[in-house]
């Protein structure tokens, strides 16, 4: 059998993607040991199978790290494949040292549109920012036409929150929805402040493309304030930490379960991650709408449209089921 096929990341176990950068180890550790565990990966050309070897290296959540890493990796641990890591900004620093070297990048974490650019050295399975939500404002306006404002959140500054924006404002034009966009600098200081504004506006459709913290703020202050959209999307209810952060509060929102090969993989990942957590967002998985008092079941309705197979997971409170 031939020697192990390197697998090099850099990986966010510490700083401020450290809850997302840890599960992705988890995942990649499961999957290394089942690859491992079977016959390996098949070579091309070679008529033979060899086992995986993963080198990681933690960045610190820090794009000039995430960059170095990426650097050792390719020269001292001489791996042959590039694994990126979480997030846009760390991802952006770590496409040019693949460049340079000729070097495709598998991307599973930076979603920004620029990243998506073509004749890029990334492979992406991501949709693109803009368009996360653009299938649930669709469905919006699909299930109801009397609905009339989306509201967006984001921190001011936020180059994800922006671009996200920027997408929610095209597709809610293009289904004829007005768009009010709500910023903040600190979340848990403005607090109070953006709720009253939403109060205000009573958007049919509320969208946030925050930080995981942000949104556990937020979606408890939604619940606590019972608030009367009828549809709810945040990028970071999808995973599993979300209703474990929000406890009692989390009652009646979405979650989703692994299919295909992430629901074999899911006791290596339990295993791995010490609570059987799902991993951070991702594609491929289907979701359901628990029965809460305030919260109406839809009959099963078609996918939604503006996306294949890979499309970035959003959950969905109050009378609509997310498209994952």
């Amino acid at each position: 059998m031939p020697g192990a096929i390197r697998f090099g990341a850099s990986v966010s176990v510490s700083g401020r993607y450290a809850l997302q950068g840890r599960q992705v180890l988890a995942g990649l550790r499961a999957w290394v040991e089942a690859v491992n565990a079977g016959e390996g990966l098949r070579v091309h050309g070679a008529g033979t199978r060899a086992p995986v070897r993963l080198v990681h290296h933690d960045d610190a959540s820090s794009a000039a790290k995430a960059a170095a890493n990426t650097e050792r990796l390719l020269d001292a641990d001489a791996v042959e494949i590039l694994i990126g890591p979480y997030a846009s900004d760390l991802t952006r620093a770590v496409l040019p040292v693949a460049g340079r070297r000729g070097r495709v990048l598998w991307n599973h974490g930076g979603a920004s549109d620029d990243i998506h650019a073509e004749g890029g050295r990334a492979v992406g399975i991501l949709t693109p920012v803009s368009r996360y939500f653009a299938g649930l404002i669709e469905l919006a306006r699909r299930l109801d036409s009397d609905a009339a404002r989306v509201a967006h959140l984001h921190r001011r500054g936020s180059t994800f929150g922006r671009l996200a924006a920027l997408g929610v404002g095209a597709a809610a034009s293009d289904a004829m929805f007005v768009t009010d966009v709500v910023t903040y600098s600190s979340l848990a200081d403005e607090l109070p402040g953006v709720m009253a504004r939403l109060k205000r506006q009573r958007p049919d459709v509320l969208i946030s493309a925050g930080s995981f913290d942000d949104e556990v703020l937020l979606a408890r202050a939604l619940v606590e304030s019972r608030a009367s959209a009828k549809a709810i999307g945040l990028a970071a209810a999808a995973m599993q930490e979300f209703p474990h952060a929000l406890g009692t509060h989390a009652q009646g929102l979405p979650g989703s379960e692994p299919v295909g090969a992430a629901a074999r993989l899911r006791p290596r990942l339990r295993a791995r991650s010490g609570r059987g957590r799902r991993g951070h967002p991702g594609p491929g998985r289907s979701a359901r709408l628990p029965g809460r008092p305030g919260l109406r079941r839809l009959p099963d309705r078609p996918a939604l449209p503006g996306g294949g197979r890979h499309r970035r997971r959003v959950a969905v409170a109050r009378g609509l089921r997310p498209g994952l």
